[in-house]
């Protein structure tokens, strides 16, 4: 049995690049201000360490970003993009963290990183939703 993957036809059939493309963004900007998280503050050591990973994860992020458009023009680039589905799904998960951090607590770090006047009602439902489809399987 072959497992296909069946988050491609989200991503170019039903519009799902756009939600991960905007995810993917949100996930660089993070990285690139990860130094700067409420959640880093008093660790110093501990802050050292995720500011290094971080800066070894943003090249990857804006390569995937760069490369998400051109695959959408055949069904053979855009399988390729399968094995960044965890990417994906941390990228999302980001996005939607903040948001809620951004709503709920007020905190200006969140408030900036999210840009929350550009984040429709809907967009929580918009990130369940990509990530459920994007890690969609059929066994064939």
């Amino acid at each position: 049995m072959t497992k296909v993957w069946l988050g491609s036809i989200f991503l170019k059939e039903e519009d799902g690049y756009k939600i991960i493309l905007k995810a993917l963004e949100h996930y660089k900007k993070r990285l690139r201000n990860i130094n700067s998280s409420p959640e880093l503050a008093g660790a110093a050591m501990f802050s050292q360490i995720v500011t290094q990973e971080a800066m070894k994860q943003h090249p990857v992020v804006d390569s995937l970003i760069k490369k998400i458009p051109r695959c959408l023009e055949s069904s053979e680039q855009l399988n390729q993009l399968e094995n960044n589905i965890e990417l994906f799904v941390k990228s999302l998960e980001s996005y939607k963290s903040d948001i809620k951090k951004a709503q709920t607590t007020g905190d200006e770090y969140y408030k900036k990183l999210v840009n929350i006047s550009d984040v429709g009602s809907d967009e929580i439902n918009k990130i369940d939703n990509a990530i459920s489809k994007i890690q969609l399987f059929e066994e064939s």
